[in-house]
């Protein structure tokens, strides 16, 4: 089978409940602010499945979001380009091993009229949380 690869945000890290509520993100039931999406994306995340709005992250595992929310592949779908019926009977599809996990994106080439450097996005309504890894760590 051949490898894909995809360029996502870490949203969630091992031990964390994201929910998707209301078009928005919770991390441990504190919503976050994604100042990186455009106007089109920002308060509009959907579940692909009704009923699968939770997620709690396995240990050595993550969840991910891309930033064009409306037909992104991420866990959402299990990385799916469709409805996966297995995806919805098997939430632990919808994570990502540490080690799969290649490295950081920093820089967006592509259209060229977008060049720029990718900043590191940082929720501080999550700062008082007690957490023994950091998104920068990963």
């Amino acid at each position: 089978e051949e490898e894909k690869y995809f360029i996502k945000r870490i949203i969630g890290i091992p031990g964390d409940k994201i929910e998707i509520k209301d078009g928005n993100v919770f991390v441990n039931d504190i919503q976050i602010e994604e100042d990186y999406l455009n106007g089109e994306n920002k308060g509009n995340t959907k579940t692909y499945f009704s009923s699968f709005s939770e997620f709690l992250v396995p240990e050595d595992q993550y969840f991910l979001l891309g930033d064009n929310r409306n037909s992104s592949t991420d866990s959402r779908s299990c990385f799916g380009h469709t409805i996966d019926i297995e995806c919805k009977n098997n939430p632990q599809k919808a994570f990502i091993k540490s080690a799969d996990i290649r490295g950081k994106a920093w820089f967006v080439w592509w259209p060229l009229s977008n060049i720029r450097l990718i900043g590191t996005a940082d929720y501080p309504e999550l700062k008082n949380q007690e957490s023994s890894e950091s998104l920068e760590e990963k």
